[in-house]
C-alpha cells in the first residue's frame, strides 16, 4: 500500500553547488517539496576539519529534521558526504543520503580501462574516501584525485567562465587524458553545477566520461523512496525553498546565474 506525506526533501550545501542536487532530485521528483539550505557564510566547507564542519552542520540539520521534519536528507556536499556522513547518519532517525557513494559506484561500472579521477576539495581528497570506496567495490581501480580549491571559489563568485579558466581547466583536464583515465568524477557539486562547461572544454569527440554526483545521488534517493512506498500527497503544488545562512542577496544574483527559470523562494535561514 502506498503512504501518502506532504515531508519534504532535505537538501544541504555550503554554496551554490548543492543546487546541482536540487535540479537532479527535481527531475525525479517534480511534485516533491524541496528545502534546501545553503551556507555561503561559511563557504568554503572543502577547507575546513570534521570538527569543525559538525558543529557547523548540525544545526541546519536539527532544524530540518525537526522543524521541517523532512522525510529524508541529502548531503549535497563532496566534503560533509567524505568526512561526516557516518556521524549523521548516526545522530538523525531518517534517510540521509550523500553524493560520494552513488557516483562511486556509477564510477566503477563506468570506467573500461579501471583509471578512475576525482575532483573535489582539499578535504575531501585527504579523507582518502574515494579510494576507500573504490578499494571495497572494485580494488581493481585506480583512484587519480586532485582538489582545485581555487576553481572551486570562482563558481561560487560566478566568474569561472573566462578566458583564462577555460584554458587553465583544459590544461587541468588534459593532465587526467595523460594518464589514460577514462572516468572523472565531478566530485564537487559546484563543479557537478557546471557540467556543461566541462563538456565544452573537452569537445564532443572526448572518451572522458563525466560522472555527475547530483544526478547519481537522486536516481539512489528515487529508488530508495519508491521502494519505501511513499508519494506525494499534494501533486502540482511543490515548491523549493532556499534557506540561506549568509549574504541573501549575493545568492540571489547567483541563482539568476545557474538557475535558467529560477522559482526558487528564498530567504535568510533563521529568519
Amino acid at each position: 500500500m502506498k503512504t501518502f506525506v506532504n515531508s519534504s526533501l532535505g537538501i544541504i550545501d555550503s554554496g551554490v553547488g548543492g543546487l546541482s542536487v536540487v535540479k537532479a532530485v527535481r527531475e525525479v521528483f517534480p511534485v516533491r517539496n524541496v528545502i534546501y539550505v545553503a551556507d555561503p557564510a561559511n563557504f568554503p566547507y572543502g577547507e575546513k576539519s570534521k570538527e569543525e564542519l559538525l558543529i557547523l552542520v548540525s544545526p541546519i540539520i536539527e532544524y530540518l529534521t525537526r522543524v521541517e521534519r523532512v522525510q529524508a536528507l541529502v548531503i549535497a556536499c563532496g566534503t560533509l558526504s567524505s568526512v561526516c556522513f557516518e556521524d549523521f547518519c548516526k545522530r538523525y532517525p531518517i534517510p540521509i543520503f550523500d553524493i560520494v557513494r552513488p557516483a562511486v559506484r556509477e564510477a566503477a561500472f563506468a570506467t573500461r580501462k579501471k583509471r578512475v579521477g576525482v575532483l573535489a576539495t582539499r578535504t575531501t581528497v585527504r579523507s582518502k574516501r574515494f579510494a576507500r570506496l573504490f578499494e571495497s567495490l572494485d580494488n581493481s581501480v585506480t583512484v587519480y584525485e586532485e582538489a582545485w580549491p581555487d576553481f572551486i571559489e570562482e563558481v561560487e563568485r560566478g566568474a569561472f567562465d573566462t578566458p583564462f579558466w577555460r584554458k587553465e581547466i583544459k590544461t587541468r583536464l588534459e593532465r587526467f587524458t595523460s594518464l589514460d583515465v577514462d572516468t572523472l568524477i565531478l566530485g564537487c557539486t559546484h563543479f557537478a553545477l557546471i557540467e556543461t562547461f566541462f563538456k565544452k572544454l573537452l569537445g564532443d569527440d572526448s572518451e572522458l566520461m563525466l560522472i555527475n554526483p547530483a544526478r547519481a545521488c537522486a536516481l539512489e534517493l528515487q529508488k530508495a523512496l519508491d521502494t519505501e512506498g511513499v508519494i506525494e500527497s499534494n501533486p502540482g503544488k511543490s515548491e523549493v525553498r532556499c534557506l540561506v545562512r549568509g549574504d541573501v542577496g549575493h545568492f540571489e544574483n547567483l541563482l539568476r546565474i545557474f538557475v535558467s527559470e529560477n522559482s526558487c523562494k528564498v530567504r535568510a535561514f533563521g529568519s
